[in-house]
Protein backbone atom coordinates (compact mmCIF):
# COMPACT_ATOMS: atom_id res chain seq x y z
CA UNK A 1 0.00 0.00 0.00
CA UNK A 2 1.26 3.82 -1.31
CA UNK A 3 1.91 6.14 1.24
CA UNK A 4 -0.58 8.11 -0.70
CA UNK A 5 -3.38 5.46 -0.61
CA UNK A 6 -3.27 5.29 2.86
CA UNK A 7 -3.67 9.12 3.75
CA UNK A 8 -7.01 9.40 5.70
CA UNK A 9 -7.88 12.60 3.48
CA UNK A 10 -7.84 10.02 0.23
CA UNK A 11 -9.61 7.08 2.54
CA UNK A 12 -12.37 9.89 2.97
CA UNK A 13 -13.17 10.03 -0.66
CA UNK A 14 -16.67 8.65 -1.08
CA UNK A 15 -19.46 7.57 1.28
CA UNK A 16 -18.82 4.43 2.52
CA UNK A 17 -17.30 4.00 6.42
CA UNK A 18 -17.88 2.72 9.87
CA UNK A 19 -18.91 5.63 11.44
CA UNK A 20 -22.77 4.67 11.93
CA UNK A 21 -21.42 0.95 13.37
CA UNK A 22 -19.36 2.42 15.81
CA UNK A 23 -22.19 5.00 17.24
CA UNK A 24 -24.51 2.31 17.21
CA UNK A 25 -22.04 0.20 18.94
CA UNK A 26 -21.36 3.00 21.19
CA UNK A 27 -24.58 3.56 22.34
CA UNK A 28 -25.70 -0.01 23.39
CA UNK A 29 -22.19 -0.22 25.32
CA UNK A 30 -23.94 2.96 26.94
CA UNK A 31 -27.08 0.80 27.49
CA UNK A 32 -25.41 -2.25 28.61
CA UNK A 33 -22.70 -0.17 31.47
CA UNK A 34 -26.38 1.53 32.88
CA UNK A 35 -27.79 -1.66 33.41
CA UNK A 36 -25.17 -1.88 36.13
CA UNK A 37 -26.29 0.36 38.30
CA UNK A 38 -29.71 0.59 37.71
CA UNK A 39 -30.03 -3.26 38.21
CA UNK A 40 -28.09 -3.04 41.30
CA UNK A 41 -24.57 -4.30 40.10
CA UNK A 42 -21.94 -2.23 41.61
CA UNK A 43 -19.28 -4.30 39.76
CA UNK A 44 -19.13 -3.29 36.05
CA UNK A 45 -16.77 -5.86 34.26
CA UNK A 46 -14.93 -2.71 31.88
CA UNK A 47 -14.32 -0.95 35.33
CA UNK A 48 -12.78 -4.17 36.50
CA UNK A 49 -10.03 -4.27 33.39
CA UNK A 50 -9.19 -0.35 33.96
CA UNK A 51 -8.65 -1.01 38.24
CA UNK A 52 -11.51 1.36 38.41
CA UNK A 53 -10.09 4.11 35.61
CA UNK A 54 -13.35 4.22 33.26
CA UNK A 55 -16.69 2.15 33.35
CA UNK A 56 -17.44 0.99 29.80
CA UNK A 57 -20.56 3.81 29.71
CA UNK A 58 -17.49 6.67 29.77
CA UNK A 59 -15.56 4.90 26.56
CA UNK A 60 -18.54 4.92 25.02
CA UNK A 61 -18.71 8.88 25.72
CA UNK A 62 -15.29 9.28 24.36
CA UNK A 63 -16.03 7.71 21.04
CA UNK A 64 -19.41 9.73 20.01
CA UNK A 65 -17.37 12.76 20.98
CA UNK A 66 -14.07 11.75 18.52
CA UNK A 67 -16.45 11.03 16.23
CA UNK A 68 -18.48 14.14 16.98
CA UNK A 69 -15.29 16.02 16.58
CA UNK A 70 -14.39 14.74 13.41
CA UNK A 71 -18.00 14.89 11.42
CA UNK A 72 -19.58 18.22 12.69
CA UNK A 73 -16.36 20.13 11.35
CA UNK A 74 -16.93 17.86 8.20
CA UNK A 75 -19.49 19.51 8.04
CA UNK A 76 -18.86 22.94 9.20
CA UNK A 77 -16.41 23.09 6.13
CA UNK A 78 -18.87 21.67 3.64
CA UNK A 79 -21.52 23.91 4.70
CA UNK A 80 -21.53 27.52 3.00
CA UNK A 81 -24.00 28.86 5.06
CA UNK A 82 -23.95 29.78 8.76
CA UNK A 83 -27.10 29.74 9.08
CA UNK A 84 -27.46 26.64 7.07
CA UNK A 85 -25.21 24.51 10.15
CA UNK A 86 -26.90 25.82 13.12
CA UNK A 87 -30.25 24.55 11.31
CA UNK A 88 -28.85 21.69 10.54
CA UNK A 89 -28.02 20.95 14.13
CA UNK A 90 -31.21 22.05 15.69
CA UNK A 91 -33.17 19.56 13.50
CA UNK A 92 -30.84 16.55 14.22
CA UNK A 93 -30.81 17.18 18.14
CA UNK A 94 -33.80 18.51 19.13
CA UNK A 95 -37.45 16.81 17.53
CA UNK A 96 -36.37 13.96 18.74
CA UNK A 97 -35.04 15.04 21.98
CA UNK A 98 -38.36 16.57 22.73
CA UNK A 99 -40.50 13.59 21.54
CA UNK A 100 -38.43 11.79 24.04
CA UNK A 101 -38.68 14.32 27.04
CA UNK A 102 -42.37 13.86 26.29
CA UNK A 103 -42.57 10.24 26.77
CA UNK A 104 -41.39 10.28 29.78
CA UNK A 105 -43.25 12.75 31.28
CA UNK A 106 -47.11 11.78 30.21
CA UNK A 107 -46.13 7.98 29.69
CA UNK A 108 -43.94 6.84 30.97
CA UNK A 109 -44.03 9.18 34.38
CA UNK A 110 -47.96 9.36 34.19
CA UNK A 111 -47.79 5.57 34.56
CA UNK A 112 -45.13 5.35 37.10
CA UNK A 113 -45.99 7.61 39.37
CA UNK A 114 -46.62 7.28 43.00
CA UNK A 115 -48.47 10.60 43.19
CA UNK A 116 -51.68 10.92 42.27
CA UNK A 117 -52.21 11.78 38.63
CA UNK A 118 -53.46 14.93 38.84
CA UNK A 119 -51.07 16.07 41.51
CA UNK A 120 -48.73 14.72 39.32
CA UNK A 121 -50.00 16.79 36.28
CA UNK A 122 -50.04 20.08 38.18
CA UNK A 123 -47.12 19.59 40.09
CA UNK A 124 -44.28 21.98 39.06
CA UNK A 125 -42.06 19.87 39.08
CA UNK A 126 -43.47 17.82 36.64
CA UNK A 127 -42.86 20.88 33.86
CA UNK A 128 -39.42 21.62 34.97
CA UNK A 129 -38.52 18.67 33.60
CA UNK A 130 -40.11 19.13 30.16
CA UNK A 131 -37.71 22.01 29.86
CA UNK A 132 -35.15 19.61 29.67
CA UNK A 133 -36.04 19.86 25.91
CA UNK A 134 -34.00 22.84 25.96
CA UNK A 135 -31.04 21.44 27.72
CA UNK A 136 -29.93 24.25 29.71
CA UNK A 137 -30.15 23.26 32.50
CA UNK A 138 -31.34 19.59 32.27
CA UNK A 139 -33.78 18.12 34.85
CA UNK A 140 -34.24 14.60 36.04
CA UNK A 141 -36.64 14.07 38.41
CA UNK A 142 -40.24 13.41 37.95
CA UNK A 143 -42.40 13.72 40.92
CA UNK A 144 -43.04 10.17 42.41
CA UNK A 145 -41.18 8.27 39.29
CA UNK A 146 -39.03 5.86 40.06
CA UNK A 147 -38.50 6.52 43.39
CA UNK A 148 -38.90 3.26 44.79
CA UNK A 149 -36.33 1.61 42.18
CA UNK A 150 -32.63 0.46 43.67
CA UNK A 151 -31.47 3.85 41.54
CA UNK A 152 -33.82 5.97 42.69
CA UNK A 153 -35.06 9.04 41.26
CA UNK A 154 -33.41 9.66 37.88
CA UNK A 155 -35.78 9.57 34.65
CA UNK A 156 -32.94 9.83 32.19
CA UNK A 157 -29.83 10.56 33.19
CA UNK A 158 -27.94 9.80 29.98
CA UNK A 159 -29.27 13.56 29.07
CA UNK A 160 -26.05 15.06 30.40
CA UNK A 161 -23.81 15.09 27.83
CA UNK A 162 -26.27 16.65 25.26
CA UNK A 163 -25.85 20.40 26.67
CA UNK A 164 -22.36 19.79 26.25
CA UNK A 165 -22.70 18.38 22.02
CA UNK A 166 -24.91 21.52 21.61
CA UNK A 167 -21.94 23.62 23.09
CA UNK A 168 -19.24 22.12 21.33
CA UNK A 169 -21.12 22.55 17.90
CA UNK A 170 -21.25 26.59 19.12
CA UNK A 171 -17.31 26.37 19.28
CA UNK A 172 -16.99 24.73 15.89
CA UNK A 173 -19.12 27.56 14.42
CA UNK A 174 -16.92 30.46 16.33
CA UNK A 175 -13.59 28.43 15.46
CA UNK A 176 -14.53 27.85 11.61
CA UNK A 177 -15.53 30.99 11.35
CA UNK A 178 -12.38 32.56 12.09
CA UNK A 179 -10.92 30.52 10.05
CA UNK A 180 -8.86 27.87 12.21
CA UNK A 181 -10.59 24.94 10.30
CA UNK A 182 -8.06 26.37 7.19
CA UNK A 183 -4.17 25.22 6.48
CA UNK A 184 -2.47 28.42 7.45
CA UNK A 185 -3.93 28.78 10.89
CA UNK A 186 -5.04 24.87 11.75
CA UNK A 187 -1.58 25.15 14.00
CA UNK A 188 -4.26 27.11 16.86
CA UNK A 189 -6.82 25.23 16.77
CA UNK A 190 -3.58 22.36 17.31
CA UNK A 191 -2.29 24.14 20.28
CA UNK A 192 -5.74 24.49 21.86
CA UNK A 193 -5.91 20.89 22.13
CA UNK A 194 -2.49 20.40 23.58
CA UNK A 195 -3.35 22.79 26.13
CA UNK A 196 -6.97 20.98 26.73
CA UNK A 197 -4.95 17.86 26.98
CA UNK A 198 -2.50 19.29 29.38
CA UNK A 199 -4.95 20.71 31.49
CA UNK A 200 -6.47 17.19 31.90
CA UNK A 201 -3.44 15.30 32.54
CA UNK A 202 -2.24 17.98 35.13
CA UNK A 203 -4.64 19.96 36.30
CA UNK A 204 -7.78 17.62 35.87
CA UNK A 205 -9.95 19.55 38.69
CA UNK A 206 -8.95 23.08 38.03
CA UNK A 207 -12.58 23.99 36.51
CA UNK A 208 -14.60 21.78 39.00
CA UNK A 209 -15.95 24.35 40.94
CA UNK A 210 -17.25 26.41 37.98
CA UNK A 211 -20.94 25.73 36.63
CA UNK A 212 -22.78 27.52 33.62
CA UNK A 213 -26.66 27.00 33.25
CA UNK A 214 -26.20 23.33 34.18
CA UNK A 215 -22.68 22.87 31.92
CA UNK A 216 -20.02 21.83 34.54
CA UNK A 217 -17.20 23.79 33.17
CA UNK A 218 -14.79 20.31 34.81
CA UNK A 219 -17.02 18.09 32.20
CA UNK A 220 -16.52 20.39 29.58
CA UNK A 221 -12.82 20.78 29.93
CA UNK A 222 -12.54 17.03 30.16
CA UNK A 223 -15.25 16.04 26.95
CA UNK A 224 -13.86 19.00 24.65
CA UNK A 225 -10.62 16.70 24.86
CA UNK A 226 -12.05 14.09 22.94
CA UNK A 227 -14.16 16.41 20.70
CA UNK A 228 -11.38 18.54 19.78
CA UNK A 229 -9.11 15.30 19.49
CA UNK A 230 -11.60 14.83 16.48
CA UNK A 231 -11.33 18.26 15.09
CA UNK A 232 -7.64 17.95 14.82
CA UNK A 233 -7.71 14.69 13.19
CA UNK A 234 -10.51 16.16 10.21
CA UNK A 235 -8.15 19.17 9.89
CA UNK A 236 -4.78 17.40 9.64
CA UNK A 237 -6.66 14.67 7.21
CA UNK A 238 -3.70 15.31 4.29
CA UNK A 239 -0.77 14.26 6.50
CA UNK A 240 -2.38 11.62 9.13
CA UNK A 241 -1.02 8.17 7.43
CA UNK A 242 -3.66 5.03 8.32
CA UNK A 243 -1.42 2.43 9.38
CA UNK A 244 -1.86 -0.98 10.75
CA UNK A 245 1.26 -0.54 12.42
CA UNK A 246 0.31 2.61 13.99
CA UNK A 247 -3.26 1.06 15.50
CA UNK A 248 -1.51 -1.68 16.66
CA UNK A 249 0.92 0.44 18.53
CA UNK A 250 -1.79 2.75 19.66
CA UNK A 251 -3.84 -0.41 20.86
CA UNK A 252 -0.94 -1.16 23.22
CA UNK A 253 -0.36 1.89 24.52
CA UNK A 254 -4.18 1.76 25.37
CA UNK A 255 -3.62 -1.58 26.70
CA UNK A 256 -0.53 -0.89 28.99
CA UNK A 257 -2.93 2.42 30.49
CA UNK A 258 -5.02 -0.34 32.01
CA UNK A 259 -2.70 -1.11 34.58
CA UNK A 260 -0.47 1.44 34.93
CA UNK A 261 -3.33 4.87 34.18
CA UNK A 262 -3.46 7.72 32.26
CA UNK A 263 -6.24 5.73 30.47
CA UNK A 264 -8.63 8.48 29.61
CA UNK A 265 -5.61 11.31 28.76
CA UNK A 266 -3.75 8.54 26.80
CA UNK A 267 -7.39 7.69 24.85
CA UNK A 268 -7.77 11.14 23.77
CA UNK A 269 -4.61 10.46 21.60
CA UNK A 270 -4.61 7.24 20.44
CA UNK A 271 -8.08 6.31 21.12
CA UNK A 272 -9.10 9.17 18.59
CA UNK A 273 -6.58 7.68 16.12
CA UNK A 274 -7.77 4.27 16.42
CA UNK A 275 -11.47 5.17 16.03
CA UNK A 276 -10.87 7.35 12.99
CA UNK A 277 -8.60 4.54 11.24
CA UNK A 278 -11.35 2.16 12.24
CA UNK A 279 -13.85 4.11 10.59
CA UNK A 280 -11.96 4.08 7.53
CA UNK A 281 -10.75 0.90 7.13
CA UNK A 282 -10.57 -1.49 4.07
CA UNK A 283 -10.62 -4.55 5.68
CA UNK A 284 -13.82 -4.19 8.24
CA UNK A 285 -16.82 -2.75 6.46
CA UNK A 286 -19.97 -1.59 8.58
CA UNK A 287 -21.12 0.10 5.54
CA UNK A 288 -24.41 -1.05 5.57
CA UNK A 289 -25.64 -0.85 9.49
CA UNK A 290 -28.36 1.96 8.57
CA UNK A 291 -29.73 0.06 6.00
CA UNK A 292 -33.09 -0.13 8.51
CA UNK A 293 -32.38 3.54 9.51
CA UNK A 294 -30.24 5.54 11.89
CA UNK A 295 -31.53 4.37 14.89
CA UNK A 296 -28.79 5.54 17.18
CA UNK A 297 -30.05 8.74 18.42
CA UNK A 298 -33.12 6.91 19.54
CA UNK A 299 -30.92 4.04 21.76
CA UNK A 300 -29.33 6.84 23.71
CA UNK A 301 -32.32 9.06 24.49
CA UNK A 302 -35.00 5.89 25.49
CA UNK A 303 -32.14 3.63 26.90
CA UNK A 304 -32.38 5.25 30.38
CA UNK A 305 -35.81 5.38 31.24
CA UNK A 306 -36.81 2.25 29.70
CA UNK A 307 -34.22 0.92 31.61
CA UNK A 308 -35.69 2.65 34.79
CA UNK A 309 -39.18 1.68 33.66
CA UNK A 310 -37.84 -2.41 33.15
CA UNK A 311 -37.04 -2.46 36.86
CA UNK A 312 -40.20 -0.66 37.79
CA UNK A 313 -41.99 -3.32 36.24
CA UNK A 314 -39.94 -5.78 38.28
CA UNK A 315 -40.96 -4.44 41.48
CA UNK A 316 -37.81 -1.93 41.60
CA UNK A 317 -35.40 -3.70 43.48
CA UNK A 318 -32.02 -5.94 42.49
CA UNK A 319 -31.79 -7.64 39.01
CA UNK A 320 -29.72 -9.59 36.98
CA UNK A 321 -27.62 -7.28 35.00
CA UNK A 322 -27.88 -9.66 31.42
CA UNK A 323 -31.43 -9.86 31.74
CA UNK A 324 -31.89 -6.40 32.83
CA UNK A 325 -30.15 -5.45 29.54
CA UNK A 326 -31.24 -8.13 27.26
CA UNK A 327 -35.14 -6.70 27.81
CA UNK A 328 -34.13 -3.04 27.72
CA UNK A 329 -32.42 -3.30 24.35
CA UNK A 330 -35.53 -5.03 22.96
CA UNK A 331 -37.72 -2.51 24.08
CA UNK A 332 -34.99 0.59 23.28
CA UNK A 333 -34.63 -0.74 19.93
CA UNK A 334 -38.67 -0.51 19.30
CA UNK A 335 -37.95 3.20 20.49
CA UNK A 336 -35.55 3.75 18.45
CA UNK A 337 -37.09 2.61 15.20
CA UNK A 338 -40.10 4.45 15.74
CA UNK A 339 -37.94 7.86 16.51
CA UNK A 340 -36.51 7.37 13.40
CA UNK A 341 -39.05 7.13 11.46
CA UNK A 342 -41.79 8.72 12.99
CA UNK A 343 -39.41 11.77 13.68
CA UNK A 344 -36.04 12.01 13.07
CA UNK A 345 -36.40 11.36 9.25
CA UNK A 346 -39.06 13.65 8.40
CA UNK A 347 -37.25 16.94 10.52
CA UNK A 348 -34.17 15.53 8.60
CA UNK A 349 -35.90 15.96 5.11
CA UNK A 350 -36.90 19.65 5.98
CA UNK A 351 -32.55 20.39 5.16
CA UNK A 352 -33.07 18.67 2.42
CA UNK A 353 -35.19 20.94 0.27
CA UNK A 354 -32.08 23.42 1.31
CA UNK A 355 -29.18 21.66 0.05
CA UNK A 356 -26.36 23.58 -0.78
CA UNK A 357 -24.35 21.05 -3.34
CA UNK A 358 -21.33 21.15 -1.31
CA UNK A 359 -22.97 19.82 1.71
CA UNK A 360 -22.75 15.99 2.28
CA UNK A 361 -25.68 13.94 1.39
CA UNK A 362 -25.90 12.37 4.06
CA UNK A 363 -25.09 13.52 7.72
CA UNK A 364 -24.46 11.42 10.67
CA UNK A 365 -25.34 12.71 14.08
CA UNK A 366 -23.04 12.01 16.85
CA UNK A 367 -23.93 12.04 20.52
CA UNK A 368 -22.62 10.84 23.39
CA UNK A 369 -23.16 9.85 27.22
CA UNK A 370 -22.90 7.52 30.27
Amino acid sequence: MSQKSALLENRMIGKENNFDFMRLAAAVMVLLSHSYPISGNANEFFAKITNGQWPLGGVSVAIFFVISGFLISMSFNKTHSKFRFVFNRILRVFPGLICAVLFSTFIIGAVVTNNNLNDYLTNPQTYDYLKSSFLFPVYYELPGVFTGNIYPNSVNGSLWTLPYEVLFYALVLIIGSIGWFSHKTRETLLLLFVLVLYLNIFSPHIFDNYNFYGISMGSANYLLGYFLAGTVMYCYRDQIIISRKLMLCSFIVILISFKFGGLKEVFMIFGSYLIICFAYSQKIKMYKINKYGDFTYGMYIYAFPVQQFVIWIFGGGKMNTFFHFSISFIICLACSYLSWHLVEKKFLSLKLLHKNKREPEHEQFEVLSS
